[in-house]
């Protein structure tokens, strides 16, 4: 009987205790209004950060546009073929990235990121990374590079079968 009595002695201590009416309402209700002014700050950055990455984009692309018609003019052949290939990764429009461009997709991604859709954000994110990780392999010329070890690999075997 004693154990129940205590059980019980500590149930009321434990509401009398509790703050009750609208100071114990109050507390959690500025705890969530915290938070969403904190969730709201947040997102307001990384959608200025986006808004950032899209003029970047658009002063990188206006950069390789005019480097095109300068080196051009000094008849450097394969720069401005790389520089024609990355501008063409810019403007492509892949079927798994809903056929937008990589400026649309950055514009969709701050639209999605400022209407709450947070999930398809980062998923549209995601796809723009993809696509400028493409664009420096292009410009870097790290596709010739990769085929350039293949090739020697390749005579490296047909030497070794030789030798044999």
């Amino acid at each position: 009987m004693k154990h129940h009595l205590g059980s019980g002695l500590l149930l009321v201590g434990a509401l009398v205790l509790a703050p009750s009416g609208p100071a114990a309402t109050a507390a959690p209700a500025r705890a969530v209004a915290t938070q969403d002014e904190a969730l709201t700050r947040e997102l307001a950055g990384l959608a200025e950060e986006q808004a950032l990455l899209a003029r970047q984009i658009q002063r990188l692309r206006q950069t390789m546009e005019v480097l095109v018609g300068r080196l051009e003019a000094e008849g450097r052949v394969r720069a401005v073929e790389l520089l024609r290939e990355g501008l063409a990764v810019l403007d492509s429009r892949a079927e798994e990235a809903g056929s937008l461009t990589l400026d649309e997709r950055m514009e969709r991604a701050r639209e999605e990121l400022s209407g709450g859709q947070w999930m398809q954000s980062l998923e549209r994110q995601r796809t723009v990374i993809a696509d400028l990780e493409a664009l420096l392999e292009v410009l870097l010329d790290r596709q010739d590079l990769d085929q350039l070890e293949q090739r020697l690999a390749e005579l490296a075997d047909a030497k070794a079968a030789l030798a044999s």
